[in-house]
């Protein structure tokens, strides 16, 4: 099986501590406070020209939408494409990459990481929800929801992760 990694998107960007030969697919997701609509032209070549495959996703990191503001929140529909682009692609190392590298992309390191049966990294904590210290992840949480919802996910386990007040182990 291959590996999942999480980044912010400045490091995925400009070539930061990533090395794109290390990994095989992407899964970019960009929101409305990113660069604009132009400069998606940098990531899409990046996304094309090194890895073989590539899903492209628009939404921003909340639990609600707020049209207001501008802000789409994660869809069923987006979840059950990453879900099944981590279907096809489990076998291969996989890129993660969203504003800041935690949150939606650490839902899709986490969602991996949970097809593949290799949770021993996570924790919970009631404050902050699931996260993994080494991954510097905290996923989102309306994808998880919505990953329960279609499947993707088991409540049983979600439940089975072991619980853990951050920086403190119990």
């Amino acid at each position: 099986m291959g590996k999942v990694n999480n980044v912010p998107l400045f490091n995925f960007s400009y070539g930061e501590s990533v090395d794109y030969r290390d990994y095989d697919v992407l899964v970019l997701m960009k929101d409305h406070l990113d660069t604009p609509r132009s400069a998606y032209n940098r990531e899409i070549k990046l996304a094309y020209r090194h890895f073989s495959d590539a899903l492209i996703l628009e939404f921003d990191d909340v639990s609600t939408p707020n049209p207001a503001a501008g802000e789409q929140a994660p869809t069923v529909a987006d979840v059950q494409k990453i879900s099944d682009f981590l279907d096809a692609h489990l076998h291969q190392n996989i890129l993660a990459v969203c504003t800041a590298g935690r949150s939606r992309s650490g839902f899709v390191s986490f969602l991996a990481d949970i097809k593949r049966g290799e949770l021993e990294n996570w924790r919970y904590d009631p404050s902050l929800g699931y996260f993994n210290k080494v991954r510097h992840a905290t996923p989102n949480a309306l994808e998880i929801q919505y990953a329960v919802k279609l499947g993707a996910i088991n409540q049983d386990t979600l439940d089975a992760i072991p619980r853990e007040s951050f920086g403190q182990s119990k």
